[in-house]
């Protein structure tokens, strides 16, 4: 009897021990499942990166000169010494900054000193876009900033997924 009633405190203490073991891999099976979906759904801010990356290498590729120095100074920019310049600065004008006509390439001299150069710079867009198109982007600069505008998720993964095709293209060797 007393044999019986061990054995039967053995089975059940093995039971529980069976359903604790369930229960943890479950909880498990579901923590890794929520791992996971949060890997597939890339954060706002890893989003914003990939994109600035994607559009200042485009930048860098279809422009080899300072849109910035004098005639007298252009000079063919080595790849690394290219820098994806903001006309109206990515800091105060947030929602600017991968709009494709703020951005140009800039030799660091240029792109570090844009505060004294942005005379330079709005000549140099005027030249290249004319005038209406630069007043229209300063429109679209002070209106984003009044309403405080920020990309949604949808719009960052659509510009990231056209612009990696403009890239792919332009690495190509295609024109876009």
């Amino acid at each position: 009897m007393q044999l019986q009633r061990k054995l039967l405190s053995y089975e059940r203490k093995l039971e529980k021990l069976k359903e604790s073991k369930e229960r943890s891999i479950k909880h498990l099976k579901q923590r890794i499942l929520k791992k996971d979906q949060k890997l597939k759904r890339s954060s706002m801010k890893s989003l914003r990166n990939s994109l600035w990356k994607i559009t200042s290498k485009i930048v860098r590729h279809t422009e080899k000169y300072c849109f910035t120095c004098l005639p007298k100074d252009k000079k063919l920019l080595p790849w690394k010494l290219r820098i994806a310049g903001h006309f109206f600065d990515k800091h105060e004008f947030p929602g600017m900054k991968w709009e494709m006509l703020n951005v140009h390439t800039q030799c660091e001299k240029c792109n570090r000193r844009r505060h004294s150069f942005g005379a330079r710079y709005s000549c140099q867009l005027i030249r290249k876009y004319g005038y209406e198109a630069i007043l229209k982007l300063e429109d679209l600069a002070l209106y984003r900033k009044s309403i405080k505008f920020k990309y949604s998720r949808e719009e960052l993964e659509n510009h990231i997924q056209d612009r990696s095709e403009m890239l792919k293209k332009i690495e190509d060797g295609q024109t876009v």
